[in-house]
């Protein structure tokens, strides 16, 4: 239902000039019917949005999640499930980004991680300062200047604004830890809340990381890594804990402070008796 009111004014607007068109409707009455159609489109789309709200309020007191999760459950609930994804993911790139150029720092018991693949992402912008430049050069001796060269610059420039989210994400949307929960963020795709009193134990450990990053578990031995380059952290869990629809037992991530990261984890456990 929520997905066709996006097309519930186009259609009447295209029903309704057939209508006039075909002498069946007189412009005045067309109208007033599109204005009566457009007032009951209004209330619904109004009831979806409260129940949006009420749903993202309902979601963000629960304790056991961030306000972003709380928000993208509330857009689950108007919106397909990718497309609430996506949105999800443009606002935080352009949240890391904006935090990043405050100079915003991880704090107590906050952790950076994708130490390792931080020069490949500088490589990755430096590469598309350079194909931008030289991709208007070209467009401008071919075709001459024109609106194009402003829209090829918009789009290098949207491009280049993600990565840098991207690479800002890695330390100002950081690892946390608490007493009751660690989270652990894939830079800006996704976060993960796991339960304090179900690791068993956190401990320095090299893995390498085969493949891309981001979280992969195999469903076969519920052993997962959650790496942005190497991996230096293993935490083991006395249950498997729940992770993207999958089950892991033990989890290799990436942190760039792994001695304090375990350290965190040792010392809320003993403070709250785990």
């Amino acid at each position: 239902m929520r997905r066709a009111l996006a097309w519930v004014t186009p259609a009447v607007v295209v029903v309704e000039l057939s209508l006039v068109a075909g002498g069946v409707l007189s412009p005045a009455r067309a109208v007033l019917l599109f204005v009566l159609a457009e007032a009951a489109i209004a209330v619904v789309g109004l009831t979806v949005i409260v129940a949006a709200v009420h749903h993202y309020r309902s979601a963000a007191s629960t304790g056991t999640g961030s306000r972003w999760e709380a928000a993208q459950s509330a857009l689950r609930s108007v919106l397909p499930r990718r497309a609430a994804q996506a949105i999800g993911i443009e606002a935080r790139a352009w949240w890391a980004l904006a935090r990043w150029l405050r100079h915003r720092r991880p704090g107590r018991g906050e952790f950076s991680y994708g130490h390792d693949l931080r020069p490949l992402l500088a490589m990755v912008i430096g590469l598309l300062v350079l194909e931008g430049i030289v991709i208007e050069l070209v467009v401008a001796a071919v075709f001459g200047h024109g609106w194009w060269l402003w829209v090829l610059a918009a789009v290098h420039l949207y491009a280049l604004c993600w990565i840098l989210g991207i690479r800002a994400s890695l330390s100002t949307l950081p690892h946390e830890v608490n007493a009751r929960f660690i989270v652990l963020r894939d830079s800006i795709f996704a976060e993960y809340w796991l339960p304090l009193d179900q690791v068993s134990r956190a401990r320095i450990a090299t893995t390498h990381n085969t493949g891309r990053s981001g979280l992969i578990i195999d469903t076969h031995t519920s052993v997962g890594r959650l790496c942005h380059g190497e991996g230096t952290v293993s935490i083991e869990f006395n249950d498997p804990v729940p992770m993207a629809g999958a089950y892991t037992r033990r989890l290799a991530i990436s942190v760039d402070k792994r001695a304090d990261f375990v350290a965190t984890v040792q010392a809320f456990q003993t403070n709250t008796g785990g």
